[in-house]
């Protein structure tokens, strides 16, 4: 089952993974900080636009993990097989997750090394002696440790959409209908914030976990980990109850 999960995943994980590296070659090349934000990093920059390219890819991967073969008529028959309900629904879950891992991992460590390459901004706006001469000015580059962190927190998110929108795809018979759930509970999710922050005051909480490049530990990785836990556990405990 193991094997039959990841050659089924190959195709649209192939597709996320042409997403971050077309990132990759646009923060590096077009959007580079040498070109347009010079007090920025190249891997800040990375970081910035994975946030959003991860949660995307964790919906999407979590969308059809079993509204796809609900939806086929094909999970009843999976189910009547010798096979646990909970592995069924762990293999499907971990398959996702280790893709997703694999991936954000893999790309964020190639960009990394390249943000250690010799680069330098350059400009020509520089007035000396009444010319106009080229002078250049080393990149700044993140810390590892701060890099490290970074990609940990946006993992963490990764997982626990990942784990929201699995639970989600049990009540659906189709990829679409999972994925506008989950975005309509995102809004909803947003909504609830807004209306509580007028009442409690709780941005400058809540705005940690999304502002990647400053004030993030190892703790918020093991907060959004211990959210993703809980997702799955209640997702697994609905799987296991629920008739298809």
């Amino acid at each position: 089952m193991l094997y039959k999960e990841f050659r089924a995943a190959g195709p649209k994980y192939l597709t996320i993974t042409f997403g971050y590296v077309l990132v990759g070659l646009l923060v590096s090349t077009l959007f580079g900080p040498y070109r347009n934000f010079p007090s920025s990093t190249i891997f800040h920059t990375w970081v910035q636009w994975i946030l959003f390219i991860t949660i995307g890819a964790a919906i999407l991967g979590g969308a059809d993990t079993i509204a796809e073969e609900n939806g086929k008529s094909t999970l009843s028959f999976l189910l009547t097989r010798p096979i646990s309900r909970t592995r069924v629904y762990a293999v499907k879950f971990l398959v996702s997750a280790a893709c997703l891992t694999a991936i954000l991992v893999t790309t964020s460590l190639v960009m990394f090394l390249v943000e250690q390459l010799p680069q330098r901004f350059k400009t020509t706006q520089v007035m000396l002696n009444g010319d106009v001469v080229e002078r250049s000015f080393d990149l700044e580059k993140m810390p590892a440790g701060e890099a490290f962190t970074c990609i940990v927190v946006i993992l963490g998110i990764g997982l626990a959409v990942l784990a929201l929108t699995t639970l989600i795809s049990i009540f659906s018979r189709s990829t679409t209908n999972t994925i506008v759930t989950t975005l309509l509970v995102g809004f909803g999710l947003i909504a609830i914030y807004a209306f509580t922050d007028l009442l409690f005051s709780i941005s400058y909480r809540i705005n940690r976990i999304f502002d990647i490049y400053h004030g993030l530990g190892l703790g918020d990785f093991f907060v959004l980990l211990a959210l993703a836990v809980g997702l799955y556990w209640y997702g697994l405990k609905i799987f296991k109850a629920k008739e298809f």
